[in-house]
């Protein structure tokens, strides 16, 4: 769900031309990174919605991470990680 609504977020509020998703597995971390060249924001003085609220908890609710960074007119990246153990269905 998180990547869903990162992307839902670019298509909704960053005017952007171009959306890459980056996936990668390696260590037992699973990352995934949205990136877009759309209209960005301050971080620091953007107002908080649900959207980047839901996104932290959502990521921090399955023990992962999400690092959101942003500039005006530069873009946004959005990284998700996740540590993914073994199950062992014996």
């Amino acid at each position: 769900m998180a990547v869903k609504e990162s992307i839902h977020n670019v298509i909704k509020h960053a005017n952007a031309t171009e959306l890459n998703v980056h996936v990668t597995f390696a260590h037992k971390l699973l990352t995934i990174s949205i990136q877009d060249d759309g209209r960005g924001f301050n971080l620091a003085s953007h107002l908080p919605g649900n959207g980047l609220a839901n996104l932290k908890r959502r990521m921090e609710d399955v023990g992962g991470s999400c690092i959101i960074e942003s500039q005006p007119d530069r873009g946004t990246s959005i990284n998700l990680c996740l540590k993914v153990e073994e199950v062992n269905n014996s």
